[in-house]
């Protein structure tokens, strides 16, 4: 029996790749069960994908599948448009045909949603229709969803967490199993979990577009990704891990906004010596999460699976839902300037890769004092020929620490391998 108060939804699908496959699959595995918990009958109509004579992963024979963009676009019936292709174009193109044309959209294109969010927010909302981006961003944690409406009534301080899969399994499997970070990253890869070019992920890109977008919606202010102070997790080794947990600490990669003092925000991606009682010092392996404090909830915490075809598929179908229920999305933004970093003040771990002679200590405490850097704890292991110096500071300028960093690193008696990595109070 048909429910004559159903909503019929005609959805049009660009892209079959991994994500794509995944709302297939999530569609096809989960209508009913869709249709009763909504009260919308969501029905895949068209897939345009690139490649006609491509094998596919997933039966299409009951949906018509084309190379033809206008199929979707020019079709009355389709309603909402999902765009699961990735990338900035054509994807951003067929986005503005299809607001242009009335229609929402759901996507989960975090580059594209990153650099041209707010075009994209104006011109939906001069069309009088939606723009929804859940996945974009943590996968199916829906973060996105609290901060527009479960938290509609606070005011956001700071927005923070762990939103790269790949380098926390590397990490995590740095400091469960002892693994160098050549050896985690290669198992990283055999799994899935790290592209065969990783750079993007390891070098904290992927997590400064995801940071750029959850400072958008916190703080109502578009933040450009390319602007976002942004470090990797490369140039640690097994050394970092051991002294950070001598100390109390686990390293993660850490994506960070927050209000600064003044008028403007701090937002930045770089590795973090996490205290072990943090939450977020216990989130392991691929998972993600996401710490966020307001003036009325105080601290909250999102933790899930950030990535994965199924996972994504879950925020997206969520979101063709929310769309066709008309949920408002951000439609004025205030433009805050970015607070410079080399005017914060942090404490530091420091570790200086050294030729073994007498001296050094005092060369290295001599830079670090010059600089109003005081040191709090200090070690130095035995070795051969060569051997760290692993150094704790005091709250310093991250101006004045970078100038003794970058002096001591001059000095001949320090090779090349030294890595500074700020500490979270």
């Amino acid at each position: 029996m048909v429910n004559v108060l159903e909503k019929q939804v005609s959805v049009g699908l660009f892209g079959l790749g991994n994500v794509g496959t995944g709302i297939v699959k999530a569609l096809d595995g989960h209508h009913d069960l869709i249709r009763k918990r909504s009260g919308f009958n969501v029905r895949l109509k068209t897939i345009c994908v690139k490649n006609l004579k491509k094998a596919r992963e997933v039966n299409t024979a009951k949906y018509r599948v084309t190379a033809n963009s206008g199929h979707i676009l020019d079709d009355p019936e389709i309603s909402v448009v999902i765009e699961a292709m990735g990338g900035i174009e054509p994807a951003r193109a067929f986005i503005m045909e299809a607001l242009e044309k009335g229609k929402h959209v759901v996507t989960a294109n975090k580059a594209l949603i990153s650099k041209h969010g707010q075009e994209l927010f104006e011109l939906a909302a001069r069309n009088g229709v939606n723009l929804a981006f859940e996945a974009s961003v943590c996968g199916s944690i829906p973060i996105i969803k609290s901060i527009r409406e479960s938290f509609v009534a606070n005011s956001i301080s700071s927005i923070y967490g762990i939103v790269n899969g790949t380098t926390n399994f590397i990490l995590t499997r740095m400091v469960n199993d002892g693994k160098s970070y050549e050896s985690a990253l290669e198992e990283a890869q055999q799994r899935g979990f790290a592209e065969a070019d990783p750079s993007f992920d390891v070098g904290g890109k992927d997590a400064a577009q995801k940071i750029a977008i959850l400072s958008m919606l916190a703080f109502n202010t578009p933040v450009d990704p390319d602007t976002v102070y942004t470090e990797g997790i490369q140039d640690l080794v097994s050394e970092d891990i051991k002294f950070a947990q001598a100390w109390g600490y686990v390293i993660k990669l850490i994506a960070l906004a927050r209000k600064a003092d003044g008028e403007g925000i701090d937002v930045r991606v770089h590795p973090m010596l996490v205290p072990k009682a943090h939450p977020l010092a216990n989130i392991n392996g691929e998972l993600n999460s996401v710490y966020l404090i307001g003036d009325l909830v105080d601290g909250q915490m999102f933790s899930g699976k950030g990535a994965g075809p199924l996972p994504t598929a879950s925020a997206m179908i969520s979101d063709v839902i929310d769309v066709m229920k008309s949920a408002a999305l951000i439609r004025n933004f205030n433009s805050l300037p970015l607070v410079d970093i080399n005017n914060l003040e942090f404490s530091y771990y420091v570790r200086f890769p050294v030729i073994d002679q007498p001296g050094v200590l005092c060369r290295i405490a001599k830079v670090l004092a010059t600089d109003g850097v005081s040191i709090a704890e200090l070690v130095q292991p035995t070795g051969n020929e060569t051997v760290p110096i692993i150094i704790r500071t005091h709250k310093a300028k991250e101006r004045a620490m970078r100038h003794a960093f970058d002096e001591i690193n001059r000095l001949p008696i320090v090779k090349k391998g030294a890595v500074m990595i700020r500490i979270q109070e």
